[in-house]
């Protein structure tokens, strides 16, 4: 016998012989690319949710803002009604973000929310008793008003400001 036929020989009866145990490290082997790579998508996914979640807490402070624009507008343009219903639905947008993004909100945020949180239930109350007493404010009570306005506007175009900044870092940090 030649020698190249007697080396396939060798090899074709050590395979024979050793392919259940070549077989298992060969699944051994994949199995842990397998497992990297589920690691890896996983770490990937959760990134993606984050960026996902701090992509909707920025368009709700964004949307917080315009409303609070609109406040303002509203406001200036004596429309008070108007003005105190659409507090209302800032007042609850703002709740909702204090609950619902508790985790993700910094404490700065969160004194944030609550400071325009009470200047919206101050320009309520103003405009409440505005409506009761007489239709046109007095210089004091526009003064007020226009104050809480341009606080609440000012605090959500600071914290839309904020919660862009984490998400400009958070898609920076990723890779």
């Amino acid at each position: 016998m030649n020698e190249a036929t007697l080396n396939t020989r060798r090899v074709l009866d050590f395979l024979g012989e050793n392919w259940g145990n070549l077989a298992s490290v060969a699944g051994l082997i994949l199995s842990g690319v397998a497992a990297y790579f589920a690691k890896s998508a996983s770490t990937v996914a959760r990134q993606t949710r984050q960026a996902v979640l701090s992509s909707s807490l920025a368009e709700e402070i964004n949307l917080a803002q315009k409303m609070a624009t609109e406040i303002t507008n509203l406001v200036d343009l004596g429309k008070h009604e108007l003005a105190r219903l659409r507090s209302n639905d800032l007042h609850d947008r703002t709740l909702t973000m204090l609950k619902r993004w508790d985790t993700a909100l910094s404490t700065d945020s969160k004194n944030n929310l609550l400071n325009a949180k009470a200047q919206l239930k101050s320009l309520r109350t103003v405009i409440t008793r505005l409506s009761a007493t007489a239709p046109v404010p007095s210089p004091r009570q526009f003064s007020q008003m226009q104050d809480s306005c341009e606080k609440i506007r000012d605090i959500f175009v600071e914290e839309h400001a904020s919660a862009m900044k984490r998400n400009d870092e958070a898609d920076n940090a990723r890779p």
